[in-house]
């Protein structure tokens, strides 16, 4: 036991640790600054237009003579996309998608009577 306690450690060592210590956090503090520079998250008056613009979509898909199309529609910001599909009967399926211009996606599946014309959806 005596000799492990009598151990030397070289100044070397000591050197090697913070100079990889401060790499490590160097490396570190510029990746994190990256993915928030990348993962930019758009202001909230694009998220407002993009749910007002799904509504709007979703209406003008359901006023529609064919219930079970494919639409999509363009925005300055982005584009919805809106689809019907049959689900059982009398029921429907619609899916509604909106992409933005920085890659941000929102999508809602619902399921309606398959002669609704109108949606309870927040204009």
């Amino acid at each position: 036991m005596t000799g492990y306690m009598n151990r030397k450690f070289r100044a070397s060592t000591l050197a090697e640790a913070l100079v990889a210590g401060t790499l490590f956090m160097t490396v570190f503090i510029i990746t994190m600054e990256t993915a928030t520079a990348i993962m930019s998250v758009p202001d909230s008056e694009e998220l407002l237009e993009m749910e007002q613009g799904l509504g709007s979509c979703l209406e003008r898909f359901l006023d529609e003579e064919d219930p079970y199309a494919s639409r999509e529609y363009r925005y300055s910001w982005g584009t919805v996309s809106v689809c019907g599909s049959h689900y059982s009967e009398g029921i429907r399926s619609v899916s509604v998608a909106a992409e933005m211009n920085g890659g941000q996606e929102v999508s809602y599946e619902m399921l309606l009577p398959a002669d609704e014309s109108e949606v309870g959806y927040a204009k």
